[in-house]
């Protein structure tokens, strides 16, 4: 995995590229390095040709040092940062035999990737955010950014500057900055240069629906007559059509539907306010396939909806070819001061047959069903009695301010996608939310400030869970050259293998590499194999014994500033999972948190930062089971590699600064490696910290036990 990929660093890292001296062996590498760190904790490096006598030079503005490994194996090291050093930013590199890896830096921002409030740009008067880790300053100050245009000269337009917190930092614009290309920069001490993100766009950006309104009661529409109103407002929605969008405007009153209200292209549902303005579906046995149904740039917003039975609340599952319009991709939808009270019965029900068919049918409908490129779902207010909350399938899209409820019949939520911030939304008697992984990478996710609360008497009962889970191939394969891979077709585990490697990545999950992954780029099968062509080549290269993993993956993913009580455990990390941070959460009656894998998927990089668990005295245990045991925060890897080869799952992984204050310890469980457990707390347990199950190279520093029973049981 190539550091820093957000970065445009300047001369200071060109000099210091790796050293050689004249022979063969290639010179460390450093792929990845845990960050933060603070003084007297450990540094954590991930890479490889570390050899025979590895060090690590660290330089800070006032200061270098060059520190020896507490801790050595063939892919990871691990240092102490000097506990006489103040909290600063270093720039770190290792040295062995006379060679030096590339500059990594540590306690300087990694900005993962850049949002604006239009998604991939940014509006004038609009912000932008940035995510990743260390956006604050080692000494926990806002970090002053300042504009530039592309070539990084200094320009004004920015107007002020709102940190959320330690992972990512919010940038209002000014309302009178000119439309054009620019990034955000910030010094680093480290360097002594300046570092700036990839660029972005700023243009201005309105509502994608027309301004023409169309008012339901101009087609025969009667407020609070308890008539049927479905005729009345299709006619609107008609008019709508060949107007090529507008907003279906809705009065204040009740109206009657029957049906489903279908938005075209660049239209709008709208109403006065969600407290005045209804729409209701009365119960029958055979409701529409959703209320409103659209295909693309269509809004929702100052309205409440309303049915009985139903199946999808707002979808965009429509197709065009349907309706006669022009093939066009997903997305461009918002739903904005929206309220939706979905039930699976009118009134109270005494047929228990008939409600039990019913809860059947709905195990798979969702309130909201959305997908594509820039969905915002923002101040919205939505329950379902069943089925889920919420199907998203979105890239660069932002989910905040809402409060979504759930009766936990039946059903769960769940999302996958790229560049989602999903932020101060409620959660209340919810099913579990699944992050699906897929196969070009469910990555950059910012899950920020959300509340949720009993989540545990449903069919699912995680709060957050990692899910879909899909292998198409994990073996070794021919390296003709430094970018390209040869696969043997027997070996694909999946008749659907050209759709995954279209838009698949490739991981080195074991042996010489492991630790990076690339995208495909093209992909040719012939004579029974398969010719991949990558990205680009890899910064550490693999061999014939390399083992390679394409499938459903995620990576990137930033919890944190979250709350969770009341379910079965509070976040499940299950299956693949790349480089991410679980920071500054707490949580109480749930079985903690744990990054889980399995089947021979494998996750990197984990960072749990700096979690409380007030409380692990509930119902289930962490893995649902009955009676409950104690609460955790652990990494577990559940097996070890796959068919013939024996790999762990969870590697470079640390746990650090978490507190657990009655009947939850710490964990590492499984054919895990290289693991950092330093500076926690556990208090009121039977056993402080369980290391079982073939873990490797476990490192423990300053944990403290208070009315601990046991305070470390260790088994292989």
């Amino acid at each position: 995995m190539k550091p820093r990929l957000a970065f445009a660093l300047l001369a200071f890292l060109l000099a210091s590229a790796p050293a050689f001296a004249g022979t063969d062996q290639p010179a460390p590498t450093i792929l990845w390095a845990s960050s933060p760190v603070a003084p007297g904790e450990t540094i954590l490096v991930h890479g490889g040709d570390f050899g025979s006598n590895p060090q690590l030079e660290i330089r800070s503005a006032e200061k270098t040092a060059v520190l020896h490994p507490v801790s050595v194996s063939e892919t990871a090291l691990m240092f102490a940062f000097p506990k006489d050093w103040q909290p600063c930013e270093v720039s770190a590199r290792v040295l062995s035999d006379e060679r030096s890896s590339n500059t990594y830096l540590i306690n300087t921002p990694d900005i993962w990737w850049v949002q604006g409030d239009w998604g991939t740009e940014a509006s004038p008067g609009g912000w932008v955010r940035l995510f990743g880790r260390c956006i604050e300053s080692p000494q926990g100050h806002p970090r002053e950014f300042f504009l530039t245009d592309e070539s990084g000269m200094p320009v004004s337009g920015l107007e002020s500057q709102e940190e959320i917190n330690r992972w990512s930092q919010k940038i209002i614009l000014a309302h009178d900055i000119a439309e054009g290309t620019y990034c955000l920069a910030w010094k680093d001490s480290a360097t002594g240069g300046a570092c700036r993100t990839a660029p972005f766009k700023v243009t201005v950006h309105r509502d994608v629906w027309k301004t023409d309104v169309f008012n339901i009661t101009d087609y025969g529409a009667v407020a609070n007559d308890q008539k049927d109103d479905t005729e009345a407002i299709l006619k609107a929605a008609e008019a709508l059509k060949n107007n090529g969008g507008g907003i279906l405007f809705v009065p204040r009153g009740r109206f009657c539907m029957t049906k489903t209200i279908i938005l075209p292209p660049y239209s709008a549902l709208q109403g006065v306010s969600q407290d005045l303005s209804e729409i209701y579906w009365p119960d029958t046995d055979d409701p529409p396939q959703a209320l409103v149904m659209g295909d693309h740039s269509f809004g929702v917003e100052n309205i409440f909806l309303t049915s009985g039975f139903h199946r999808d609340g707002i979808s965009d599952s429509l197709s065009p070819e349907e309706c006669g319009w022009e093939p066009h991709p997903k997305g461009n939808v918002t739903l904005r001061n929206m309220t939706m009270r979905l039930l699976y019965c009118e009134y109270v029900n005494n047929d228990l047959e008939k409600a039990k068919k019913r809860l059947e049918t709905l195990h798979y409908y969702r309130a909201l069903r959305l997908r594509g490129l820039f969905v915002r779902v923002t101040d919205c207010d939505v329950y379902a009695a069943a089925g889920g909350v919420f199907e998203f399938g979105v890239r660069w899209s932002e989910i905040s301010g809402n409060r979504f409820s759930h009766a936990n019949l039946i059903g769960w939520n769940g999302f996958r996608g790229q560049h989602l911030i999903f932020e101060n939304n409620h959660f209340g008697g919810s099913n579990c939310t699944s992050f699906y992984g897929i196969p070009e990478m469910s990555e950059n996710v910012y899950w920020g400030h959300n509340y949720h609360e009993n989540a545990f008497d449903g069919n699912n009962r995680e709060t957050v869970t990692g899910d879909c889970r899909d292998v198409l191939y994990i073996d070794t394969a021919e390296i003709p050259e430094p970018n390209q891979l040869v696969l043997d077709m027997a070996r694909i585990r999946n008749d659907n293998y050209a759709q995954w490697m279209h838009r698949g990545v490739v991981q080195i999950c074991a042996g010489r590499g492991v630790g990076q992954f690339r995208r495909i780029v093209s992909m040719v099968p012939k004579d029974g194999k398969i010719y991949l062509k990558l990205d680009r080549s890899w910064d550490i290269a693999p061999d014939e014994n390399s083992v390679f993993y394409i499938g459903t993956c995620r990576g990137r993913f930033i919890y944190t500033g979250n709350e969770a009580n009341d379910s079965t455990v509070a976040l499940q990390l299950y299956g693949s999972m790349m480089e991410s941070v679980i920071a500054d959460n707490v949580t109480r009656h749930t079985g903690g948190y744990h990054a889980d894998t399995m089947f021979g998927e494998t996750s990197w990089f984990i960072e749990m930062l700096n979690n409380t668990v007030s409380s692990g005295t509930y119902y289930r245990g962490p893995f649902n089971e009955v009676p409950a045991t104690d609460a955790h925060v652990a990494l577990i890897s559940n097996g070890a590699g796959f068919g013939d080869y024996d790999y762990p799952l969870m590697r470079s992984s640390l746990i650090r600064d978490c507190k657990l204050l009655g009947n939850a310890f710490l964990e590492v469980r499984g054919f895990a490696s290289d693991i950092v457990v330093e500076n926690n707390l556990v208090r009121d347990a039977d056993v402080g910290l369980r290391i079982t199950n073939r873990p490797v190279n476990v490192h423990r520093n300053g944990n403290r036990f208070e009315n601990v029973d046991v305070p470390e049981v260790e088994s292989k």
